[in-house]
């Protein structure tokens, strides 16, 4: 089984800093499968993440394990069929302190006309998988709650698309769900409810659209409240100087009320992608968290592996409409040798001639040169190879670092397998000091 482990991109997705990264199972027999399937990994370090990130690979590690069983079997039989395929590409529906919401939509063909496309759907609290019973108020019907949310919308949508309506959801349906911070969206799979011509559906029903029994007092409480109190936040962000982003690099707004001669306490913290001069600023925050008639300030900060880099020097006032205007940061100003983050550019490749699979990826390690401790790794980042002579652009935190020697080792990886790998780059606290050419040498007796 071939595997493949890619980080895709890093995004917070909530106040607290939800994190996670999109890891990648894929496969690949040339004229027989290709199998795909992307999963969620929450990187905060709390009991909730740790149930979510349990659950979410075993859903996907189960589907893809499943499909190459299969494959595999039809294989030793005598392959017969085209070439099999399954896709599956995660999103993360809502992730705060009480809830963690995701789901997959997925595309699989083994053979026959038609491939078949459906979603999976999974919900989790600290008490576990979450149902949908789970949500609502002690007593509902799940079922006939269901009905009452969805049956008229999506008899809707397939009076559209010229099908004939539905009088009744099954609890197995009533359980395809994905939770949003706008409401819930229930997920019908091809001949869920009707023929495979129909394809799939999803169904939006809203907080404000819920019908008697959802419990807005329990694990959906935040999610409401920050529904009917939304205030959505813009501008475009700058920053002086000629300075480029690196990949993840983010910008952190937070919202204080300033009050003479006292630090500032922050009611509101949210943070977006850094990437380029004059982005749009676009974000929502609870206006329920603000006191009326109270002047509030924005303080922005970009930071680099969780240490500033850039932050306001002038007051951002928050205006009534939530208009920010044009932010402008300015650099904080580290010593070049004294910077909290190292920044690592240039260029990697291989000079043989070979093509690697496709979903290689490189990996970059930080790590400090001690034969008696082992050489431990100290961080490590990966990315996509998309072929000789790519740029990369890594940052990596100094805050494990510690006196004497430090190096960088690069790999060029096929699942769990090292194709190349790079000499040690000695490495100081601050980088190198110019970009250099990595040529990696090919790995023997893998």
């Amino acid at each position: 089984m071939k595997r493949s482990l890619i980080v895709l991109t890093i995004a917070s997705l909530s106040a607290i800093g939800m994190c996670q990264q999109f890891e990648v199972l894929y496969s690949k027999k040339v004229d027989k499968w290709e199998a795909k399937f992307t999963y969620p990994t929450y990187l905060t370090r709390d009991a909730l993440s740790g149930i979510a990130n349990a659950g979410a690979s075993k859903t996907a590690k189960g589907a893809f394990d499943h499909f190459l069983k299969n494959a595999r079997a039809n294989e030793r039989q005598g392959w017969q069929d085209p070439e099999w395929m399954l896709r599956a590409d995660a999103t993360i529906g809502v992730s705060n302190a009480a809830i963690r919401s995701m789901m997959w939509t997925a595309y699989e063909y083994t053979g026959g006309a038609n491939g078949n496309s459906f979603f999976i759907s999974k919900t989790y609290g600290l008490q576990g998988e979450l149902k949908l019973s789970d949500l609502l108020m002690p007593g509902t019907d799940k079922v006939a709650f269901s009905k009452s949310a969805v049956l008229q919308k999506l008899n809707e949508f397939k009076k559209e698309r010229g099908a004939e309506p539905i009088g009744d959801l099954s609890a197995e349906m009533a359980e395809q769900f994905v939770v949003t911070p706008a409401g819930i969206t229930w997920l019908f799979n091809k001949y869920d409810v009707g023929s495979g011509a129909e394809g799939t559906y999803q169904v939006k029903v809203k907080w404000n659209e819920m019908p008697a029994g959802i419990d807005r007092d329990g694990l959906l409480a935040g999610l409401i409240t920050s529904a009917e109190n939304a205030f959505p936040i813009k501008g475009t962000l700058n920053w002086t100087g000629d300075a480029t982003m690196p990949p993840g690099a983010r910008v952190l707004f937070r919202v204080f009320e300033h009050i003479a001669d006292k630090p500032a306490t922050y009611v509101i913290e949210k943070s977006m992608p850094a990437t380029s001069l004059g982005q749009p600023i676009n974000f929502t925050i609870d206006k329920s968290r603000l006191k009326p008639n109270r002047q509030y300030q924005v303080e922005a900060v970009i930071q680099i592996d969780g240490h500033n880099w850039f932050r306001n020097t002038t007051a951002i006032f928050l205006s009534e409409d939530g208009d920010l205007g044009s932010v402008t940061v300015d650099p904080y100003q580290y010593p070049e040798m004294e910077r909290p983050w190292m920044r690592l550019q240039g260029t990697v490749g291989y000079r043989e001639r070979m093509m690697v699979p496709e979903g290689s990826i490189v990996r970059f390690k930080l790590m400090r040169a001690s034969r008696e401790a082992g050489n431990p790794v100290l961080a490590q980042k990966t990315m996509r190879f998309t072929g000789v002579g790519m740029l990369f652009d890594v940052t990596f935190s100094n805050s494990e670092m510690r006196s004497g020697p430090h190096y960088i080792e690069v790999t060029l990886e096929d699942g769990r397998n090292v194709m190349f790998k790079s000499d040690p780059i000695s490495v100081e606290k601050f980088g190198w000091e110019g970009p250099p050419e990595i040529t990696l040498k090919r790995v023997v007796n893998r």
